[in-house]
């Protein structure tokens, strides 16, 4: 009897708690995946320490969220404190706080101090440990800890004794029915459940120390496959299976019930609410009903959410805040947030019949039941019985008149007699017969005691149960309840009635209503019908009013789309009022008054404000009510207290005394720390300084160095359960000057650039921005000062600033003096400046007296040279003419300069064929062309190119184009001009060549006055390209270059087209012909000079050779034509030339003038000077230079004479003869110096020094038999055949002879001093055969050594 009844009893609990069991309300589901910043969407397992963190286990990675952002953990190569592996198979945190992981290889638990993991192997082997696979860990109510070893079996660790014992399987020695155990948990009654894969389920009883099997063999159980198991609240156990579905396993029968879910079901959980909640492979998510045999399907989750119900559930969370976390395989996490504690959402749902048919609430009204009426803006009227849970829909029926007129209901209220009044957006207003179930409609007629507009807004009930009506465009109306007619008020009939357009109204008083309008608000007096309004010089001008109420103390507060405001009724204005901060100015759509509060429904969320004390005492934000909005003027309270206020997707109700809203101050984390946006690493060094030891959490104070001192901090608190509602607020002293809150949705703070010095970062969260709170975390923060900061540093600075002042002292000293150097030197370049101008006014006149003289002397020339019969006589007065003309063109290069200058210039332009001209123009330079094989080509795009422009002029320009085309071109090279007329009209002319080219950093100074780069190696004046500049510009053109070194120029002529841009009177009609242009030869002298005859006399070998190296061909010919009767004249045009040449020939004396292209020769005479092999020739510089520096410059480089030009040829000749002599008296001197004896010569050249050393090499190797040429050569380091040419020129005997000479002469010495032997004297000269010496001797001397020696002998006697 007595088991019976406790069966009863038990039986009748589980039932109890079954029909308890309902589902708790979720918010609309929020996926959780990698673009969120989940390392993984192949979830695993979920679990919430008690700091309030939430870990994610993944195949790759474990995740951390902190309520606001996810940290991500991974396993990384050589670091052992990282994750031993990135498929996190479980995750559990034991009563201790410890937080264990189990991965695919091995077991570690999270050391929060260093913020790694830790690998532990509980007395195991380590082996097995670090290979193992742990599938599940789970605390027991012992204190033990479970942890599930795949293919090994199960250890159980006990925290208290830190003992560990490893249970095996059956086949293994132990006693589980399987070695790959799932899922573990413990029941009610202490025993502990393991399911597995293949084997079914064990039962082990630890106070009994026994195990219990269930399987397919000794039970109903339908398969083996057991995946999860979970106790429900009435004690039995709910059982998920691999593709059987899901059992209820009944405690007291011992037996396995099917139920209706016959899917596999990888997770239940027992939650907080009673109920037990199963997820599902691809079917979604249940919980069990009532009776505990059925599974339905959770309302938390549509079934058109086919993006979660498709999905594999894992594992389920619920977290400290209820909360449901659904871990999905392959999906990320699906998070069901729960609807806040005491509030109660009437919402829409698209799969349920029985809820709101629509979602947006315009009105709320309750009956006198009690039960809720719902004015929605297109679903109609909506009833909601309380008692049975079902909702009744009334909407317009075009076929029923009785119907409700329009389902667009914008308002509702239920007056004192307990009738249902409805305002409609169309449909005017109507009365619901609660006897027949229809509606009785009141719309708008002619008739002026009919309502005044069908838009009814709002409807409020005065003391004689009659309505004032609110309408949007036809003002308000007082609707008498009794005889059933409008009384209207109008804008335009009652003055002070700010707009028809209403939008709410408030009865303050039965003598005074409120109208809020969309352009302000006014105020009726209803006993006398005056309106007064607020229009102007009031803060509420022109807002929009959605809400207006009073609070206990009988103040009117008004909601507008500015913020709060409040009536002062003795100053009859409105002020902005309470709120502050971000809450200044955000739109009230709703006003409650309860108690000594004001509840208020706004665009940020639902706030509670107390008027008295002005603060807020209560936040929630939208965002913590499912992202909802609210409906403007959609506010109630009912007789029992409860508060409506309408939204877009339902309605909020709530008890003002049920919830809890007293400050929320939860403990706040700082949880980063980031350095230019660089996370910083607990153990990790930073710039080579390790700057944490610890995690944040449990570090009290960094220390960064001064390039460290802008960073970021995050910080967040996990235990919130309103994440959007609670303000963050940070303080940083020494910094900030008062408290402020962080950015939303950031809960980082960065500061930038702060000077060194210490600290102190404060930070808490709380949902009320005004009261401090009572939790503050705090971080103190050094900031070492650079090394320019340190005290030794600033004594520095101070010694450093005392040197500045001294050198500013010295600075202004200098600058007074530079000032008065300043006003000197621009008083002497002002006189410079002066001087220049009459330097040029002088050359000026000067060459205009040259044009006389030089007339006289070209005219009477060119006579002569026209009747000389004597050819060579004509030809050297035909070379005195050109170089006379080209004298005469440097002077009238001069003048037209100095006339551009004082723009003096007069064009006179004609019509020019521009092909024609040039094609008559290049005529001239045939010769020069032909000479250096020069290929000049001319291209143009059309033969009738006409141009303007004076053809004197454009030749000037023609010709200084050229000539230098031709003066830096090689010979073989090639001259290309190109006419192109243009689209414009414009012409495009250019002269190109492949010569030397310009260096870029000289073109931009090409076309300046006297300017000559390095390219014209001092050849020139400098005046041309500036000539043609000038004239190109006064033709209103344009010139450029265009070129590379050793590729050649290119200069382009721009000419604009027509003669629009002249003058009239510079333009003459007059055709351009090819005679009007005379050609001036003379520029080209130097190019086409004819060779001088010379007579035709037999070449004499022993005439000395003279090397003559001059570019400008006339004077070449004519030193030739002075010297070739006595001397042998070979002819070079430049100094490089002059090398080549010299490689292959030995002149007794070389010519060379100074300037020259390629090489001058100051440049050249320095080479062969200091060359050994060409050191001793004589060189004569010829210059026009006649500066002492330039002499002196001649005269170090080595040569031997140095003539200015112009000069005597008498003169030329006697310095050529003197230098030969001089040359030769050197040889007589060197063959006077072969003495017998050594002796020491004053060495004053390089001629003595080499015929020194060649010497005494032969008289230190006399003795040697085999001394050659070759090895003398080799050591005077110079090649054979110059040393034959240059002992030749010295001592006028070869080498071999020179050889011979030193060895007879010193043979003789050696008789004379009669010590040695003839023999002896032979081996000593170097001679190994006696006969050989003897004869040479005899040879040399005239007569044999034998005889030589007695004549010695007779002569010292």
């Amino acid at each position: 009897m007595t088991k019976n009844l406790i069966f009863i009893f038990i039986l009748l609990s589980g039932i109890f708690d079954l029909v308890k069991a309902k589902p708790s309300q979720y918010q609309a589901p929020k996926l959780i995946g990698t673009q969120q910043g989940l390392s993984s969407t192949k979830v695993s397992c979920i679990i919430q320490d008690k700091e309030g963190f939430v870990w994610i286990g993944t195949e790759d990675g474990l995740n951390k969220f902190d309520g606001f952002r996810f940290s991500i953990y991974k396993r990384k190569d050589g670091d052992f404190s990282s994750l031993s592996h990135n498929n996190v198979k479980s995750v559990y945190c034991d009563s201790e706080g410890t937080l264990w992981v189990g991965t695919m290889m091995g077991l570690q638990y999270y050391n929060r101090v260093k913020n790694n993991f830790i690998n532990v192997f509980l007395g195991q082997s380590i082996e097995m440990m670090l290979r193992s696979s742990f599938l599940w860990i789970f605390e027991d109510s012992q204190k033990n800890l479970w942890f599930s070893l795949y293919n090994i079996g199960v250890l159980k660790y006990s925290l208290t004794t830190k003992k560990s014992v490893l249970y095996k399987s059956l086949p293994d020695g132990g006693k589980l029915s399987s070695k790959a155990i799932r899922h573990i948990m413990e029941d009610r009654d202490g025993n502990i459940w393991f399911t597995s894969f293949d084997n079914g389920i064990t039962i082990y009883d630890p106070g009994k120390d026994i195990f219990h099997y269930y399987n397919t063999e000794n039970s109903d159980l339908p398969t083996n496959a057991i995946l999860k198991v979970c106790q429900a609240s009435n004690g039995n156990i709910v059982v998920t299976t691999l593709g059987t579905g899901v059992y209820i396993f009944n405690q007291m029968t011992k037996s396995f019930m099917k139920t209706n879910l016959g899917v596999s079901a990888f997770a239940t959980e027992s939650m907080k609410d009673g109920t037990v909640l199963i997820g599902t492979e691809g079917e979604g998510l249940f919980y069990i009903d009532n009776s505990g045999k059925n599974v339905l399907r959770h309302p938390a989750i549509s079934p058109l959410k086919n993006e979660i119900n498709g999905s594999k559930m894992h594992c389920f969370l619920e977290d400290a805040n209820g909360d449901l976390w659904i871990g999905m395989y392959n999906d990320g996490i699906c998070l069901l947030p729960k609807e806040p504690k005491g509030f109660i959402n009437y919402k829409r749902s698209y799969d349920n019949s029985n809820s709101l048919s629509y979602g947006q609430i315009t009105g709320i009204t309750t009956d006198n039941n009690g039960d809720i009426w719902f004015a929605t803006d297109g679903g109609g009227l909506n009833f909601f019985n309380k008692s049975t849970g079902k909702y009744t829909y009334y909407k317009h029926h075009p076929a029923d008149p009785k119907s409700i007129p329009d389902d667009a209901v914008v308002a509702v209220i239920k007056d004192s007699k307990g009738t249902i009044w409805a305002g409609t957006y169309i449909g005017g207003l109507c009365r619901f017969d609660k006897a027949s179930g229809g509606f009785n409609v009141y719309q708008y007629s002619e008739n002026e005691n009919s309502i005044p507009d069908n838009y009814v807004r709002c409807i409020l009930e005065d003391g004689k149960n009659n309505l004032w009506l609110g309408t949007d465009g036809g003002g308000i109306s007082y609707f008498n309840t009794s005889t059933e007619t409008f009384t209207n008020y109008s804008s335009t009939k009652n003055r002070g009635l700010v707009s028809d357009n209403v939008t709410c109204m408030f009865l303050q008083d039965e003598n005074t209503l409120w109208i809020g309008t969309h352009s302000g608000i006014c105020r009726l007096d209803i006993p006398s019908g005056k309106f007064t309004s607020y229009e102007k010089g009031t803060s509420v001008n022109n807002l929009t009013i959605y809400s207006i109420n009073k609070d206990n103390s009988g103040n009117i507060w008004i909601g507008t789309t500015s913020g709060l405001y409040k009536y002062n009724a003795q100053r009859n204005t409105f002020a902005n009022y309470g709120l502050s901060g971000r809450f200044s100015n955000i739109v009230i759509d709703g006003i409650v008054s309860y108690k000594d509060q004001l509840w208020l429904s706004t665009n940020e969320g639902i706030i509670c404000y107390l008027p008295k004390s002005e603060e807020i005492k209560y936040f929630l934000n939208n965002n913590d009510l499912g992202g909802t909005y609210f409906i403007r003027s959609s506010c109630y309270i009912s007789p029992e207290n409860e508060i409506f206020f309408g939204a877009g997707d339902g309605s909020y109700a709530f008890y003002p005394e049920k919830l809890d809203i007293r400050e929320l101050s939860p403990k706040v984390y700082i949880t980063d720390l980031e350095i230019f946006n660089e996370p910083i690493i607990v153990g990790k060094p930073y710039k080579g300084h390790t700057i944490l030891n610890k995690a944040l959490p449990y570090t009290n104070e960094i220390k960064l160095q001064y390039s460290d001192n802008s960073f970021t901090l995050h910080f967040s608190s996990p235990e919130i359960k309103y994440q959007s509602s609670v303000y963050y607020m940070c303080y940083l002293e020494g910094v900030d000057k008062q408290w402020f809150s962080s950015p939303d949705a950031q809960q980082s703070v960065t500061y930038n650039n702060l000077p060194p010095g210490k600290y102190t970062f404060h930070v808490y969260a709380s949902n009320i921005p005004e009261e401090q709170g009572k939790n503050i975390t705090t971080l103190s923060i050094e900031i070492f000062p650079p090394l320019w900061l340190t005290w030794w540093a600033k004594l520095g600075y101070i010694l450093i600033l005392v040197l500045i002042i001294a050198t500013i002292m010295w600075i202004s000293y200098i600058r007074m003096r530079d000032k008065n150097e300043l006003k000197m030197e621009r008083l002497r370049a002002k006189e410079q400046e002066e001087l220049s101008r009459n330097k040029m006014q002088f050359f000026t006149n000067i060459s205009h007296e040259f044009r006389t003289p030089l007339t006289l002397i070209i005219a009477p020339l060119e006579e002569m040279q026209q009747s000389e019969p004597d050819k060579e006589r004509s030809h050297i007065m035909k070379m005195m003419l050109r170089n006379a003309n080209r004298l005469l063109r440097l002077i009238n290069q001069i003048l037209d300069l100095r006339k551009a200058e004082n723009n003096k210039i007069e064009i006179e332009v004609h019509p020019i064929n521009l092909v024609l001209f040039i094609q008559d123009f290049i005529g001239i330079f045939s010769d020069v062309l032909h000479r250096k094989q020069i290929s000049l080509s001319l291209d143009y795009n059309s033969k009738d190119i006409i141009i303007w422009y004076d053809p004197d002029l454009l030749e000037k320009c023609l010709y200084n184009l050229l000539s230098n085309a031709l003066k830096y071109t090689g010979e073989g090279g090639k001259i290309h001009i190109s006419i192109s007329k243009q689209p414009d009209n414009d012409i495009i002319l250019s002269i190109q060549d492949n010569g030397t080219g310009i260096n870029q950093d000289e073109q931009p100074y090409l076309f300046d006055r006297f300017y000559q780069g390095q390219y014209s190696k001092g050849s020139g004046t400098g005046i041309g390209l500036h000539l043609v500049k000038t004239i190109v510009e006064l033709h209103h053109g344009s010139i450029e270059v265009q070129s590379e070194p050793d590729s050649g120029s290119s200069f382009i002529l721009h000419i604009l087209g027509g003669k629009d841009h002249f003058d009239p009177e510079d333009c003459n009609e007059q055709p351009w012909q090819p005679s009007d242009s005379e050609k001036d030869l003379s520029g080209i002298e130097e190019e086409i000079a004819e060779t001088i005859p010379v007579k035709n006399e037999p070449e004499r070998k022993d005439k000395p050779l003279i090397l003559l190296v001059e570019d400008e061909i006339d004077m070449r010919m004519y030193i030739r034509h002075e010297l070739v009767d006595r001397y042998i004249i070979d002819e070079v045009n430049n100094g490089r030339e002059a090398l080549n040449r010299l490689e292959t020939l030995q002149p007794d004396l070389i010519i060379t003038d100074v300037m020259m292209p390629e090489m001058d020769g100051i440049e050249f005479t320095r080479i062969i000077k200091e060359n050994i092999e060409t050191c001793h020739i004589p060189v004569i510089l010829l210059t026009a230079n006649n500066e002492v520096e330039q002499r002196l410059e001649g005269l170090e480089t080595g040569a031997d004479s140095y003539i200015v030009k112009p000069f005597r040829t008498d003169y030329l000749r006697i310095r050529i003869k003197k230098l030969l002599e001089t040359r030769q008296k050197m040889r007589e001197k060197f063959t006077r110096m072969l003495n017998l004896e050594a002796q020491e010569v004053d060495v004053v050249n390089a001629d003595d020094a080499f015929l020194q050393n060649s010497i005494s090499y032969i008289r230190d190797n006399i003795s040697e038999s085999t001394l050659s040429v070759e090895d003398m050569a080799k050591h005077l380091s110079i090649s054979r055949t110059n040393l034959h040419r240059r002992i030749k020129t010295l001592t006028g005997q070869s080498p071999v002879e020179l050889i011979k000479t030193i060895r007879m002469k010193q043979a003789a010495y050696l008789l004379e001093k009669g010590s040695l032997t003839i023999s002896e004297v032979a081996y000593e000269v170097g001679y190994n055969s006696l006969s050989y010496f003897s004869s040479s001797f005899n040879s040399y001397w005239g007569v044999p050594p034998s005889a030589y020696t007695k004549n010695s002998e007779q002569k010292s006697k």
